[in-house]
């Protein structure tokens, strides 16, 4: 398949930045292919918990369990949107203590990974074509990265997975795997160098076919989003402003349709952690991003977006924020900051604007609140998971 080439990207708007005042990490040891000219420190990690909000369905990974029921299992949980009532979908048979990355094709199909824990170096697959009434199992011959977007659909049907090490491709749904190109590999190219690419994280599709793949950096001011093209992998942006004073990055999560691509990117800065929302609209070469304003202490602890390109994330301390893409109003954008119901939430936005759902796990429960217009939620269900994985 030939992938079209993507130009140099430029931010249209850096407004004042979001301070999280998450404690600055430690300098990054680990060796690479990528040798940056000055080391910034380790990315800032990935929570795993996540949801995605697309036209006739909704999904989100919440950790249930602990030590009184013999470990934490994650859960899939998915909502109808013709009853707007949530239920638990995980598929059966597979220990999921390693976590779960899902994925859903144009066709309404949706994968789910298990991401390996203790010593499995394979990936077991889930695949369903009704929302996980039912499902049939796939294999990845390799262990899938800890990570929300590790598994992307593309509109064929193909799958791309991201490893620690490689990006692998499928022919056709969960079979044909093949290497797209090896962290090593796309470390040592001129996009690679510049970013001083330390790590796989992610990947997305665009409706056009073309691989984004995302990375962490620890060259300063660099985001590691590179595309796929005939001329080999370039660079996709944003570029960010020097004077942002970002040490190092990651892009925690991705989302494709029809309206566009929307990143998150999570940067170290010398004052804590900020976060980016950068939106590229569909047949745009050009990315649009901007900081928030600035907020109280706290890392993140889930994330998830719409197909709109809206940002729900989830924050330590029972706080939360809602960031709307750049460009979605005409002066200035800013992040929402909300309570939330309990800590540990996975943030779920709506599909009508202004709608927000918390999923708060429990031993063996998943409590769904909505946030009412006065701002205040309300708990409209009690889900019962099992206290281990069916199988």
């Amino acid at each position: 398949m030939v992938r079209r080439p993507k130009s140099r990207l430029t931010v249209t708007s850096i407004a004042a930045g979001l301070l999280l005042g998450v404690a600055a990490l430690t300098g990054c040891t680990t060796h690479s292919a990528a040798s940056p000219a000055s080391s910034g420190g380790e990315p800032p990690p990935i929570p795993l918990a996540a949801g995605v909000s697309m036209p006739g369905l909704s999904w989100a990974t919440v950790r249930t369990g602990g030590p009184s029921v013999g470990g934490k299992f994650w859960q899939l949980l998915v909502q109808d949107r013709a009853g707007g009532q949530w239920r638990l979908a995980t598929p059966p048979g597979v220990a999921d203590n390693g976590g779960l990355a899902v994925t859903r094709a144009d066709a309404g199909t949706v994968t789910v990974g298990f991401v390996p824990s203790q010593l499995l170096k394979f990936t077991p697959l889930a695949v369903t074509s009704d929302a996980g009434a039912h499902w049939s199992q796939g294999l990845l011959a390799a262990a899938l990265a800890d990570a929300p977007d590790s598994l992307a659909a593309a509109p064929d049907g193909r799958l791309v997975a991201i490893t620690t090490k490689s990006v692998l491709e499928s022919s056709t749904g969960t079979t044909g795997w093949t290497t797209l190109v090896t962290l090593t590999a796309l470390a040592a190219t001129q996009a690679g160098r510049h970013c001083g690419l330390v790590s796989l994280s992610g990947a997305v599709v665009e409706p056009d076919g073309t691989v984004l793949v995302a990375g962490g950096c620890r060259r300063p001011g660099a985001i590691g989003l590179f595309a796929a093209a005939p001329s080999g992998w370039q660079q996709a942006g944003p570029v960010l402003p020097a004077s942002l004073g970002l040490k190092s990055a990651s892009v925690p999560r991705l989302m494709s349709s029809k309206e566009g691509t929307a990143a998150l990117v999570a940067g170290q800065t010398g004052h804590g952690e900020v976060l980016i929302p950068a939106w590229l609209a569909a047949g745009s070469n050009s990315w649009k991003s901007y900081v928030p304003a600035s907020l109280p202490a706290s890392g993140v602890a889930s994330a998830s977006g719409s197909a709109d390109g809206v940002w729900a994330v989830a924050l330590n301390g029972r706080r939360g924020l809602v960031v709307p893409p750049p460009g979605l109003t005409a002066s200035h954008d800013l992040a929402r900051r909300i309570s939330l119901p309990a800590d540990g939430a996975t943030l779920v936005p709506g599909a009508v604007a202004g709608e927000l759902t918390a999923l708060v796990p429990g031993l063996n429960t998943v409590a769904v609140w909505e946030l009412s217009a006065n701002g205040s939620w309300r708990r409209s269900q009690v889900i019962s998971v099992p206290s281990a994985p069916d199988g």
